[in-house]
């Protein structure tokens, strides 16, 4: 135990399934050859109580009335192209909470992903390997890896599988942002946003989960693809 890696791994959003969710973590702490330790901003719901989550310390659950605000927050303006559901003001909601808890933690990367789905340990292995003796960090850029369908410029910005993202300490520092700078800071990159959707003849994809696929074009990432199978079963 002592010779392993430790990386952080984050869970934002509902936990729809607890059962999938207690086999991932049991899976990632029995296979893994990296030491997770776990981090999660959720929904206080009947899911907490049935969690075999290791240690409550580590997570957040945030109660209905934080919920509520996020309804209001998205009947006001948001940035041209992002959807006004409150599924998007949700992800970056969680995003930005479950990344806080790793503030004062030292680490190359980080999991990021959604409860609801099981990705395969020996493939996540195998990427996290790659990252790191590739020395990616060198470029000194925000990463996010993202599956091998990758961010796509069709009729759309879009991430089809928009549940996993492995981050570097840049990247993390970013997507933290992601909450604030949309919906309270409300920074001022409406006109770069027209240009972008103007330029590449792309129209705004009406639906929640564009949100984090125009955040990446607009804050420089660098994008990185993995092929990490996984299920929701």
């Amino acid at each position: 135990m002592a010779n392993k890696i430790k990386i952080p791994f984050c869970f934002f959003g509902q936990i729809r399934d607890v059962n999938l969710f207690n086999r991932t973590i049991k899976d990632l702490n029995k296979r893994s050859k990296y030491e997770f330790e776990f981090f999660l901003s959720t929904w206080d719901d009947k899911s907490k109580n049935n969690t075999t989550f290791p240690i409550l310390d580590n997570a957040i659950f945030h109660n209905k009335r934080e919920d509520e605000k996020l309804t209001a927050i998205t009947t006001k303006h948001v940035p041209y192209g992002i959807s006004a559901e409150k599924s998007s003001a949700r992800i970056a909601f969680h995003m930005k909470h479950v990344l806080s808890l790793i503030k004062n933690k030292k680490y190359e990367f980080i999991v990021l992903t959604r409860p609801d789905f099981f990705s395969s340990v020996d493939h996540l292995d195998k990427h996290l390997d790659d990252l790191i003796k590739q020395n990616v960090n060198s470029f000194n850029k925000p990463i996010a890896s993202i599956k091998d369908t990758g961010l796509r410029v069709e009729s759309s910005f879009q991430l089809p599988s928009d549940h996993l993202y492995i981050l570097n300490k840049l990247g993390v520092e970013e997507f933290e942002k992601m909450f604030d700078r949309i919906y309270t800071y409300k920074e001022n990159k409406t006109q770069l946003t027209e240009n972008i959707f103007s330029n590449l003849n792309v129209t705004n994809k009406y639906g929640a989960h564009n949100i984090v696929a125009l955040y990446l074009m607009l804050y420089n990432f660098l994008i990185i693809n993995n092929s990490i199978p996984f299920t929701k079963e």
